[in-house]
């Protein structure tokens, strides 16, 4: 019945997996049967892939409802973005080093977005998304991280007084 497509699959090497229902004669419901470290005949009808690097699985999981229609996705940026929204929640200010030392560029959050405002050589919040709202248990979970990936910043330098001529 499937004899064209498990050629087809046999041939780019994937591995059609039937199921049946479990008979007295039978000791198995998968054909082929599952591979065991034991069995050595298993190559002959499983493919091996061996893939060259391990998926890159994410730092934290994305907390959206399963099926919804346009979840609000958790990228590898956004969790970074989040990272330097929680320091300028925390510090008050971020720095350019703060943002070299995460990974993400300083850029998208100046003009004409404004997220963040220069102010006295510092980034200040500007109009800056709230990225709490959008992933609130991912929010929570990095804050609690904080500990762990602010230990890789470098820290703050405190700000040498600046005398000014008094009139």
């Amino acid at each position: 019945m499937f004899c064209g497509f498990e050629n087809l699959c046999a041939y780019i090497g994937l591995t059609v997996i039937r199921t049946r229902a479990k008979a007295v004669y039978a000791s198995h419901i998968f054909d082929p049967q599952l591979p065991t470290i034991k069995d050595r005949g298993w190559r002959e009808q499983w493919h091996e892939w061996c893939p060259t690097k391990r998926h890159k699985l994410p730092e934290y999981v994305p907390d959206v409802v399963a099926g919804a229609s346009s979840p609000t996705q958790l990228t590898d940026w956004k969790i970074k973005a989040m990272k330097i929204a929680i320091l300028l929640e925390k510090r008050g200010y971020v720095t350019r080093a703060d943002f070299k030392a995460i990974g993400i560029d300083h850029r998208r959050w100046l003009k004409p977005a404004s997220w963040l405002v220069v102010e006295n050589g510092r980034y200040v919040r500007g109009h800056m998304p709230d990225f709490k709202r959008q992933h609130p248990v991912v929010w929570d979970q990095i804050l609690a991280d904080a500990e762990k990936w602010m230990a890789k910043l470098t820290p703050p330098e405190t700000p040498k007084p600046v005398q000014s001529v008094m009139l």
